[in-house]
């Protein structure tokens, strides 16, 4: 019997991979990848779909949570997200930022189901604070950026080793994963430090990048803001976007 991701419960019920909403928002038919990377050594390991695949469900979820805290989170979340993948100037206040994060974090979990559970990041803990908590993962953040498209859509995750040679290195591994929908781009960071360093600061690597004037940050929560910023990210600006941390030397 399949379990539900969240509470454990019996998973009964399929949910969109890809919010339903979102693909109507976006007006055609978007392509979605996912790639995920399990060290620098290692091969990538890709899901894609198009068409119809767009309307992918996986089947790790209970009908209390499909049908309950999850649904309440899409229509809250829905009318503060639909303008910025339309490009449509709005203030963003703390309560919208928080609200962008929770689903943005619930999605990136959904979407996670879609690969082997042995290979998901996210784990039973995080999934239970996003549950209980109603928060991001300890160790996240999270920015908004404007995308210059307007018909592309995808997902893409990077898994992160700590791969420094020290034997008191912090980092236990990191995990970073970028939305494009319609005009809008979301990059979450999740960091987890061994558990003799749950304190400790982690600094990964960052490559070049124009990142301080193309991105807002919004976990944790920043001072109200306006939106749009005044540049955007091309589709090989958010390509590199994906790239923008790298595992330590």
């Amino acid at each position: 019997m399949r379990a539900c991701i969240f509470c454990g419960g019996r998973a009964t019920t399929g949910e969109h991979a890809w919010p339903q909403w979102v693909i109507e928002a976006i007006g055609s038919t978007p392509s979605f990848t996912v790639d995920v990377w399990f060290g620098p050594d290692a091969p990538r390991k890709t899901w894609s779909g198009a068409g119809r695949s767009a309307h992918i469900r996986v089947k790790y979820l209970c009908e209390t949570c499909n049908n309950g805290w999850m649904s309440d989170l899409e229509k809250e979340a829905q009318p503060v997200i639909r303008p910025l993948m339309n490009d449509i100037s709005v203030p963003l206040d703390r309560w919208q930022q928080y609200l962008i994060a929770l689903w943005t974090i619930k999605t990136a979990m959904v979407f996670e189901c879609t690969i082997p559970a042995r290979e998901r990041f996210y784990s039973k803990a995080d999934r239970d604070r996003l549950l209980t908590a109603f928060a991001p993962p300890d160790g996240t953040s999270m920015w908004l950026g404007r995308f210059e498209r307007s018909n592309l859509s995808f997902i893409q995750a990077v898994r992160l080793f700590g791969t420094i040679p020290k034997a008191n290195a912090p980092l236990g591994e990191g995990y970073v994963v970028t939305f494009a929908l319609a005009r809008l781009a979301i990059q979450i960071l999740t960091v987890r430090r061994k558990p003799e360093h749950r304190s400790a600061r982690v600094t990964l690597a960052v490559k070049p990048g124009p990142w301080e004037r193309k991105l807002s940050q919004i976990w944790p929560i920043k001072p109200p803001m306006y939106w749009p910023p005044a540049r955007s990210f091309s589709e090989e600006g958010v390509q590199e976007l994906c790239k923008r941390f790298t595992n330590p030397p």
